[in-house]
């Protein structure tokens, strides 16, 4: 990405989770990843990805080649966890309801490209699904969360 997003279409990217109010409620975003129990694949893969030396390896990549090699990846990675049934044992579940625990109103995050919006104690945790397959996002109307899907 680089400065792609921020640059070229004047999106913000937050590269670690953070925290913000909004109508007065503690809102918490976090990509997910690395929370998820029993995900070492997933794990050793962003090491992979993350290194300096695997992107700099990539940035030489032709577009055309780059694109389809990313898109290969993106697609593997839905199959695999679209599959999974990860229940109440699921890391990310615990990890919002530690963070709701603590105060924060909402818990929103992403990477299991399973949408799920499930409230409990004094929160909400909503995971957004994916873009692709599931076309899910959420709405924020000032006190509380819409799932939606695009038609």
């Amino acid at each position: 990405m680089r400065d792609y997003f921020q640059k070229d279409l004047g999106i913000k990217v937050y590269r670690e989770p953070i925290e913000i109010n909004r109508g007065g409620k503690k809102i918490f975003l976090h990509h997910g990843d690395g929370l998820a129990l029993n995900d070492l694949g997933y794990k050793l893969l962003k090491i992979v990805f993350r290194s300096k030396f695997t992107i700099w390896l990539f940035s030489l990549l032709h577009p055309d080649f780059a694109a389809r090699l990313g898109k290969y990846f993106s697609r593997s990675s839905r199959n695999h966890t679209s599959t999974k049934n990860y229940g109440e044992a699921d890391g990310m579940l615990q990890f919002a309801k530690k963070k709701i625990s603590s105060g924060v109103d909402f818990v929103l995050m992403g990477h299991r490209h399973n949408s799920l919006n499930h409230k409990f104690l004094n929160g909400t945790y909503i995971n957004l699904g994916d873009w692709i397959t599931e076309r899910t996002f959420a709405v924020f109307n000032g006190k509380n969360f819409q799932l939606k899907k695009w038609k």
